[in-house]
């Protein structure tokens, strides 16, 4: 009796600690960030590491992100570079430490091997634009042709983007339509729940230095000034 009680205590002992872990090297030139808002500023610089490491074959690169999303076309820059590797024999290990939502969850969705911790926030919605300025655009003057011209960008980049993250996820239509019109807040264990594989929850990530939003774990990359134009976040409705 002693022995079998010995037993469950071992097995509660192991399902309840680390069950997994990842290592990451936060100095090593094949890890990278997406920290805060997606701009030109943040991927101009990315893509240059992305391609500058891309010219060894078979090289694993690691992205680490924690993002509320950000401008698409910027996302879509970042995109390319990452489909023109992965055609040359990179692949992308990416983790989020605390938040992949709108852009940053797609770009998460094109990874290779997708690794989050089991309270990572994740969301996805519906594309949209951003028109009186503020934190990161100047605003525009809205016309009646600029708003048809936008609602077609809105409609045709929206289809193509959904596609994508569809295709990635495989979770049911209701599910997916559900979550995505309503903005749902989800944590990483219920993503994992809806669409099993997809992602793999780990309980710690060696050698990463802070999961503190908005700080970053590497010296910050030079900025380079860039264009805004579309942008979806939660907060800019």
């Amino acid at each position: 009796m002693r022995k079998l009680l010995s037993l469950i205590a071992v097995a509660l002992i192991s399902t309840t600690g680390f069950s997994k872990s990842i290592t990451v090297d936060p100095d090593a030139p094949t890890t990278l960030e997406i920290n805060g808002p997606i701009s030109f500023q943040m991927t101009i610089p990315l893509v240059d590491k992305i391609v500058s490491q891309a010219k060894d074959d078979d090289v694993e690169i690691t992205l680490i992100i924690n993002s509320p999303g950000g401008e698409v076309n910027a996302g879509m820059y970042l995109l390319n570079a990452m489909k023109l590797s992965q055609a040359r024999g990179v692949s992308f290990r990416c983790i989020t430490t605390g938040l992949a939502a709108s852009m940053a969850l797609q770009i998460f969705s094109q990874c290779d091997t997708r690794y989050a911790l089991p309270n990572s926030f994740m969301l996805y919605h519906p594309v949209r634009v951003s028109i009186g300025g503020g934190l990161f655009s100047p605003g525009i003057a809205l016309t009646p042709i600029l708003a048809k011209q936008i609602a077609d960008d809105l409609i045709r980049i929206e289809k193509i983007l959904v596609k994508d993250l569809r295709d990635s996820m495989k979770v049911s239509d209701e599910k997916f339509n559900f979550n995505y019109h309503n903005e749902t807040l989800l944590l990483a264990r219920e993503i994992n729940s809806d669409s099993p594989g997809w992602l793999t929850l780990v309980d710690d990530i060696v050698g990463l230095k802070t999961i503190t939003f908005g700080k970053t774990n590497r010296t910050p990359a030079n900025n380079a000034k860039g264009i805004r134009y579309i942008h979806i976040c939660r907060a800019c409705r």
